[in-house]
């Protein structure tokens, strides 16, 4: 994905697409291990950038596996 489309808009108004983004790698790979682990996610991560990093995309695939 290119980083310059991550700005555009999603049909949610509430979301562009980074912040879609960042919605479901907070949920899907750290959400689903803390909810596993029966621990809430900290602050640190509701509040993160996770598309700020150029590598995003791999992490969050390595996260899931």
């Amino acid at each position: 994905m290119k980083k310059d489309c991550l700005d555009d808009p999603t049909p949610c108004a509430e979301f562009d697409l980074r912040t879609l983004v960042n919605h479901w790698v907070l949920f899907t790979s750290h959400g689903l291990e803390h909810r596993a682990l029966r621990r809430p996610i900290p602050d640190e991560l509701t509040g993160r950038d996770f598309t700020a990093d150029p590598e995003w995309a791999e992490a969050y695939a390595a996260q899931l596996d």
